[in-house]
C-alpha cells in the first residue's frame, strides 16, 4: 500500500517473454525523477504469467533494455516454469496456445456490445481497438449502444467508420442493464461479449474468451482479466488496493455441481467471478436465464450490481462460469477521490440490493445466504481479512465508511428503483 504523500506514478508496460528486450509501454515512459514505477505484466507464449511492481534506481535510465531486464530478473521462475514442457513437438508451437489456435481455424459468429453514454471520443478510440482484434473479421460484429444520449455525436462517430461491422443502436431505457438488453435484442451472434468504453482491449481479448466457451459446453458465462490502464494519481492506486478488477492470472471454473470448497460465501460473492466490463455469454444462456435487470445498474437507483446479478443468476440456473486470465483488457480507474468514492459507495449499495433481488427471485437460496452472511460480513469488515489486508494503514477510512454504508442502503434502494419501475410502467397504461 502506497500513501498519498509517499504515493509514486507508474509507467504501465507488458512484456512477452519470448523477445527479448522488448516493451510494449501503454502510458509514456518518459525518464524523469518523478517516474522510476513500473507496473509490468509479462506473459509467455501470450499468457498472462503475473504483474511485476518494481522500482528503477534514480541512476538507471528508464528506457526499453533497463526495464526488460529489471522486471526479468524476477519473472524469470515464472517464465522458465511456463515453458516447461509447453512446446507442441508435433507443431512446433506452443501447447498453452492449441485451443486459440482451433478457435481461429473454426471460429464462431460473436458480438462486442458496449453501452455509452454521451462520450463519442471514447466510443471511437473503443471501436478502433475491437475492430483492430486479432479475431477473424468475418465472424465478428461491434454493437455500440447509446444509452439515452443528448446529442447525435455517438451516432456520427459510429456513421464515420462506414464498417458494416459496426451497429448503432439507441436505448432510451435509462441504465446499464436497459442498454445490454437493447444490445441483445440486435443481435444473433452466438457467442455475445461485453466491455465498457472507457478499456483497451487487448488484441487476443475476443479469441481468448471465445477459446474458454469452447473448453466445455456446460459454460456459459466468461470473464477475463482487467488491469490498469494508468496508475497516476492515489485514488487509482486506492482502487488497486481497494481489489480492483483483477482477479489473479490462473483460470477458475464456479458451478453449482462442484461448489469451491474454500469460499464459504459461494455464489454470492460473485465480486470473485469477474466484472462488466469484460464478460461474455453464449445466446443460448441468455435465452434460458432472460435478460439483464433493469432495476439494477448504473442510472437506476442501485446504481450498480447489474453484471454481479447475472453471474449469481447463470450459476444458479446450473450453468459453468469462468474466468479466463488470458482475455486481457486494460481499464481506466478514475483519476480523483471523489470519483472514486463515490464508485466504492456504489459498489456497496449493488453488492447488497444484489442479495435482496436474488433471494426474492430464488427463495431456494436464501437458506445458502443466511449460512455465507457471517462469513460476508467478516469478509468485508475485518482488517485481515483477504479484501482487506492489502489496504494498509493508509488507505482511506472514510472509502471503508462508505462501502459499509452502500450496503446499508442497498436494499432500501432496491426497493426503490422497483418502485419507480412500476410507477412508470403504471403511467404508460
Amino acid at each position: 500500500m502506497i500513501s498519498e504523500g509517499q504515493f509514486t506514478p507508474a509507467v504501465i508496460a507488458e512484456i512477452e517473454a519470448t523477445q527479448h528486450g522488448r516493451v510494449h509501454f501503454l502510458t509514456p515512459n518518459t525518464d524523469s525523477t518523478r517516474r522510476r514505477r513500473i507496473y509490468c505484466l509479462v506473459r509467455c507464449h501470450g499468457v498472462p504469467l503475473a504483474v511485476y511492481d518494481v522500482l528503477l534506481l534514480p541512476d538507471v535510465p528508464l528506457n526499453e533494455h533497463t526495464v526488460f531486464e529489471r522486471v526479468m530478473r524476477e519473472a524469470a521462475p515464472s517464465v522458465a516454469a511456463h515453458q516447461q514442457g509447453d512446446i507442441d513437438a508435433a507443431a512446433g508451437e506452443a501447447a498453452c496456445c492449441a485451443d486459440v489456435r482451433m478457435v481461429r481455424s473454426c471460429p464462431p459468429q460473436v458480438d462486442v456490445i458496449v453501452p455509452t453514454r454521451d462520450r463519442p471520443e471514447h466510443v471511437r478510440k473503443c471501436i478502433q481497438q475491437i475492430l483492430s482484434s486479432d479475431y477473424p473479421r468475418d465472424h465478428i460484429t461491434l454493437t455500440i449502444v447509446d444509452n439515452v444520449p443528448s446529442s447525435d455525436a455517438t451516432r456520427q462517430v459510429v456513421a464515420q467508420f462506414q464498417d458494416d461491422r459496426v451497429r448503432y443502436v439507441r436505448s432510451d431505457e435509462a441504465g446499464s442493464a436497459s442498454a445490454r438488453n437493447a444490445g441483445l435484442a440486435a443481435t444473433a451472434a452466438e457467442i455475445i461479449l461485453f466491455t465498457d468504453d472507457d478499456v483497451v482491449v487487448d488484441a487476443s481479448w475476443i479469441v481468448s474468451i471465445v477459446a474458454a466457451f469452447a473448453g466445455s459446453p456446460l459454460t456459459g458465462c466468461v470473464t477475463g482479466l482487467i488491469l490498469p490502464l494508468e496508475i497516476e494519481t492515489p485514488a487509482q492506486q486506492w482502487f488497486e488496493d481497494y481489489g480492483g478488477f483483477g482477479k489473479g492470472f490462473q483460470s477458475k471454473s464456479w458451478s453449482l455441481s462442484m461448489p469451491p470448497r474454500d469460499d464459504p460465501l459461494f455464489p454470492f460473492a460473485a465480486g470473485s467471478f469477474g466484472s462488466g466490463n469484460s464478460m461474455a455469454f453464449r445466446r443460448s444462456t441468455l435465452l434460458a436465464v432472460g435478460n439483464f435487470d433493469p432495476l439494477l445498474g448504473n442510472g437506476t437507483p442501485t446504481l450498480g450490481g447489474v453484471d454481479i446479478e447475472m453471474f449469481i443468476r447463470v450459476i444458479a440456473a446450473g450453468f459453468t462460469l469462468t474466468y479466463e486470465p488470458r482475455a486481457v483488457i486494460w481499464h481506466q480507474h478514475r483519476r480523483d477521490f471523489d470519483a472514486l468514492a463515490r464508485q466504492v459507495y456504489s459498489y456497496g449499495v449493488g453488492l447488497t440490493a444484489v442479495m435482496l433481488r436474488t433471494v426474492l427471485h430464488r427463495p431456494r437460496l436464501l437458506g445458502r445466504l443466511a449460512i455465507a452472511v457471517p462469513s460476508g460480513v467478516r469478509y468485508a469488515l475485518a482488517s485481515g481479512s483477504a479484501k482487506n489486508a492489502s489496504k494498509g494503514a493508509g488507505y482511506p477510512s472514510k472509502l471503508r465508511s462508505l462501502e459499509v454504508r452502500g450496503m446499508l442502503m442497498g436494499p432500501i434502494r432496491y426497493a426503490l428503483s422497483y418502485g419507480l419501475s412500476t410507477g412508470h410502467r403504471f403511467r404508460r397504461r
